[in-house]
């Protein structure tokens, strides 16, 4: 098998996967095709029309599981970014995922979640500025976060969070396709 290489009509895509307190996430570091676009939102809807079947292929079994999260890296969208990022899962893509599709069980505090949580408790009065607060999640994981700014969003008075957590890498993949494969596209099974 040393010596093996696949075919050159094979796709091949390459990952690195990680958990972030537990949340398994895959990380597509090359073999996707470029998005066209000049917006996140852009860029996803021209990957669910003519790319859907590459998000299935990573995120569904047998090369992942019905609760597979990744990410697409980018270039940036806007001038003050270094990158930019799609969120994929078992059921789509989005520019911001907490709740996941179907069944999904989100293993980390997640950051939108904890950066929800700062809000309302700011809002309450019940953390300050600059205060932190640790959330847990139901593996006991945590992440935690801190009020940076304040800030209002038209009529609403909003914050500015700041998040941390750990991520740990757990593989580096290369995926190959084989266009023969039956199972090529990937399936769920609940």
């Amino acid at each position: 098998m040393k010596d093996w290489h696949p075919p050159k009509h094979w796709d091949k895509i390459t990952t690195i996967d990680t958990h972030t307190e537990g949340e398994p996430f895959r990380v597509i570091t090359s073999g996707f095709p470029n998005l066209k676009g000049n917006t996140i939102l852009e860029k996803r809807r021209y990957v669910k029309t003519h790319f859907d079947h590459l998000r299935t292929t990573l995120m569904w079994e047998p090369r992942g599981h019905a609760d597979m999260y990744g990410c697409i890296v980018t270039p940036p969208v806007s001038e003050d970014a270094d990158f930019g990022v799609l969120f994929l899962h078992n059921e789509g893509f989005s520019s911001n995922v907490c709740i996941f599709a179907e069944g999904e069980v989100d293993r980390s505090p997640t950051g939108t979640g904890v950066s929800a949580r700062m809000a309302l408790h700011f809002a309450k009065g019940e953390i300050g500025m600059d205060q932190p607060l640790v959330i847990e999640s139901i593996i006991g994981t945590t992440f935690s976060g801190r009020v940076l700014k304040q800030v209002s969003y038209g009529p609403h008075q909003a914050i500015i969070p700041e998040v941390e957590g750990t991520s740990y890498i757990t593989g580096k993949h290369e995926f190959l396709i084989d266009p023969l494969d039956p199972l090529k596209d990937g399936f769920i099974l609940r």
